[in-house]
């Protein structure tokens, strides 16, 4: 922590010293002695800031020997412990014979209510009264009332809706209704917010969607006279993808479109559904069961997405926490279509293990919340005619489960094997991994009214964004200054970069730890190319411009042929993967070299490189006279 957090902290905890002195000091002529519990437990928050401010103030004086700060902490403690000695008398200092009841405890919560309510009411009286003094109107009274939880639906105070007998004799179209009806979040079934704005951490037992379990609806289940009502509606589906949070809702006939727009409107948020009776089919995506070490080195099954198209592999935080796996702080925005943007706040490490091969493969993941629910719902393999022959890498492909990982391009092709068997026209295609068979591909269902609804949300609060709008009209002039390890790795630079006898800039590497703790590169060096030749052997135009670029690499002399490799000295072999831009005129195919690629001891060569700092600045121009066009 900084020396100004560590100030910050110090501040705010001062100001809560204060605030606990003035409420003693409104409180001190009471003759009865109402507050005398408040006190006791006042007191005891007392003895907690002062702590805190102590431990902060230790950190201050580590980072400042010169801070004078702990005497003003000091006589503040004593001033506000003077005070409640006046008021308590002899027993400050007693808490076995003062500890407070339930009962007092719940009107000491009560009073603070009761004191933040009416605060927050003078304000919107007085700011009525402006408004009305202006009009010439009167001002307006407000009053409010402190009442128990009771039901909604039958007035019983000894119980909520959610254990309600007459709610549970409902199906779940009347329930929906019924919690419509009341203004209750479809999630925890509570009043006085929306599912947006839902505290609760739970959600559907039977798809992990965000609304409460008594609400699921089966999408098999509905009518056929609903869907053909559906069908004719012109609103689009959208396929709501993580890292977009999404949440199922059931349409029926008793749902107006005022209601859909009250709702879409209060979430702050886009509902799309759409009911499809079209004979396009559905598509499986690849699932493989595989096992994962946890924290303590041993294996537990877990349920792994196969995505071709992804950059990352991500690890659900359920999953990552049953395996205890240990967490490092790593900020990376992830983007998806739509330019959707998820911002990911920690990573882990771990190994994944086949269950039908010795393959074996160590990567790192990217926590999210939730990654998928694959499939949407069972499908019935009744009629596929699976080989009796092949192992499937997930047996229970066709029931609808969690996805615990999400396994991105790296692991995709390592574990792609040679082998697929077409089950026939209208089914999906087994294809042969090193975890085992998966099955993808489209599939022909049975004729039937499915319904499908998603829910994009965007989450950033109005704060955040009048703060962008605000940044917007600012023009930052400031020079940030350069960091200590930027500076060292400049200075690195200057003092060994030269020019040779042939002209050429000898630039060498920022080391900022030893070389020797770089383990073994070369198997995932090699495992990566003989993937990329497996992958040219199916495309000879990509392979003819695969193989002038390296060939041109190697003339520019960037690369040469090592004749006898020292594995047992210090080393480490790049992998490498070829991009496409097929609009490109220039260059429709080049080659990047991955050096943050971790060895066998988890270390890449980007971990033991310094980093320099940034020398292209960016540039803000304007336009129109209301605005700028950020270059960076």
């Amino acid at each position: 922590m900084s020396l100004e957090e560590c100030k910050r902290k110090r501040a705010n905890i001062k100001r809560n010293i204060s605030r606990i002195r003035s409420i003693v000091d409104v409180i001190k002529d009471a003759e009865d002695k109402p507050w005398h519990v408040e006190l006791q437990c006042r007191l005891g928050i007392l003895e907690s800031y002062f702590k805190q401010a102590l431990s902060v103030q230790a950190e201050i004086e580590d980072l400042d020997p010169t801070d004078n700060g702990r005497a003003d902490l000091e006589d503040s403690y004593v001033a506000v412990k003077q005070r409640f000695q006046a008021q308590l008398g002899e027993d400050v200092n007693s808490t076995k014979a003062l500890l407070p009841t339930w009962s007092q405890c719940t009107q000491v919560l009560e009073r603070h209510c009761q004191f933040l309510y009416s605060s927050e009411s003078s304000l919107q009286r007085k700011s009525d009264s402006n408004k009305q003094n202006q009009s010439g109107a009167h001002s307006q009274k407000s009053s409010f009332a402190i009442t128990k939880p009771c039901c909604v639906l039958c007035s019983g105070s000894n119980h909520k809706i959610s254990s309600c007998s007459q709610f549970k004799e409902l199906n779940t179209t009347q329930r929906f209704d019924a919690a419509k009806r009341y203004d209750l979040c479809i999630n925890c079934l509570s009043n006085g917010h929306r599912i947006a704005q839902c505290p609760s951490k739970n959600r559907c037992r039977t798809c992990n969607r965000a609304h409460h379990t008594m609400l699921h609806h089966d999408n098999a289940s509905q009518s056929p006279s609903t869907a053909s009502s559906s069908t004719t509606s012109s609103q689009p589906s959208y396929s709501a993808r993580a890292p977009w949070n999404n949440a199922s809702s059931q349409s029926s006939e008793s749902f107006s479109k005022q209601q859909t727009y009250n709702e879409a409107r209060s979430l702050q948020a886009a509902t799309h559904s759409h009911m499809d009776l079209s004979e396009g089919g559905n598509v499986i995506l690849a699932t493989a069961m595989v096992l994962v070490k946890d924290s303590t080195g041993a294996y537990k099954l877990g349920r792994a997405l196969l995505d071709s198209c992804s950059q990352v592999n991500f690890i659900t935080d359920d999953f990552a926490q049953k395996l205890r796996l240990s967490r490092e702080r790593h900020y990376v925005g992830i983007r998806s279509i739509g330019e959707s943007l998820t911002n990911l706040k920690a990573r882990t490490t771990t190994t994944i293990k086949s269950r039908t091969s010795s393959f074996e493969l160590s990567l790192q993941f990217g926590i999210t919340s939730q990654i998928a629910y694959q499939p949407d719902s069972e499908i019935d393999t009744s009629t596929w005619n699976l080989p009796a022959n092949t192992t499937l890498a997930d047996e229970l492909f066709f029931k609808p489960r969690r996805i615990d990982l999400l396994l991105g391009t790296e692991a995709f092709f390592d574990a792609l094997s040679v082998g697929q068997i077409r089950l026939g026209s209208n089914l999906p295609t087994l294809q042969k991994t090193l975890l085992g068979w998966v099955v993808s591909g489209r599939y022909q269902r049975q004729r039937q009214a499915v319904s499908a609804s998603y829910l994009l949300s965007n989450e950033s609060s109005i704060d955040e964004n009048l703060q962008l709008l605000w940044e917007l009209e600012a023009v930052d002039t400031t020079v940030k200054p350069i960091q200590p390890g930027h500076r060292i790795c400049e200075n690195y630079f200057l003092a060994t970069t030269h020019q040779d006898a042939t002209g050429r800039i000898v630039v060498n590497l920022p080391f900022k730890d030893s070389p020797n703790r770089l383990g073994k590169s070369l198997d995932i060096a090699r495992r990566r190319f003989i993937a990329i030749e497996r992958r040219l052997l199916n495309s000879p135009d990509i392979r003819q411009q695969y193989i002038s670029f390296i060939e041109e690499y190697e003339g520019l002399g960037h690369m040469s042929a090592v004749a006898a490799p020292k594995l047992e000295e210090s080393h480490y072999y790049i992998p490498h993967h070829y991009v496409l831009k097929p609009n490109s005129e220039s260059t429709k195919l080049r080659v990047v070299f991955d050096a943050s690629c971790r060895n066998t001891t988890q270390t890449s060569l980007n971990d033991l490189l310094l980093v320099g700092p940034t020398i292209k600045r960016s540039c803000k121009f304007y336009c129109c006279g209301s605005g700028y066009i950020d270059i960076p």
